[in-house]
């Protein structure tokens, strides 16, 4: 399926497509959300290829159960407001399942420039995951416990600053976007 509606990134996706973490741009202006950009590291990741850009990213889940995430996804999308989730995903290639944590934040809409939103995706450890499925209110007492949950939130917090790094370089392009160019 050839996708018609190209957002031109410039000077940014060089910069987008050096980043070593899975970063995604989706233009909400348009019907279904397509996926208007992917990096290299989406494409180790998840197996994508360029044949998925046009599509909505749900094509990663497969027959997977995600209706929680996907929910949030939907809710975070229309209060315009960032989110985080974790999603089961199927690579492309492989067939393989594995969990991918989302961040997923909407960038403004500037004048001239499409409405968008900007996900990244980091594959989750077996052993990450299990740290964030404790269930509410359980207490860990072990000194090696507390250590794993340092770790944990410390690479929850890089993976946050790389997220928070992207949309600000989105934000950037689409408010140059939207100035008038010279005269």
């Amino acid at each position: 399926m050839q996708f018609s509606g190209k957002v031109e990134f410039g000077k940014l996706q060089n910069a987008l497509d050096k980043m070593h973490f899975a970063i995604t741009i989706s233009n909400l202006s348009a019907p279904d959300q397509p996926l208007v950009y992917f990096n290299p590291a989406f494409q180790t990741l998840t197996g994508a290829t360029a044949e998925h850009l046009g599509q909505n990213c749900r094509f990663l889940q497969g027959d997977t159960e995600n209706d929680a995430a996907r929910a949030e996804i939907r809710t975070a999308l229309t209060e315009k407001r960032p989110t985080l989730v974790v999603l089961k995903n199927v690579h492309q290639q492989s067939g393989e399942l594995f969990h991918n944590l989302l961040m997923l934040e909407h960038v403004g809409v500037y004048e001239n420039a499409p409405e968008l939103a900007v996900g990244t995706q980091f594959g989750l450890l077996p052993e990450e995951l299990n740290d964030m499925d404790l269930p509410d209110g359980q207490v860990r007492h072990s000194v090696v416990a507390q250590v794993a949950d340092t770790i944990l939130r410390t690479r929850l917090q890089r993976r946050r600053i790389a997220s928070d790094t992207a949309v600000r370089l989105l934000q950037s392009w689409s408010i140059m976007a939207a100035q008038p160019g010279p005269a």
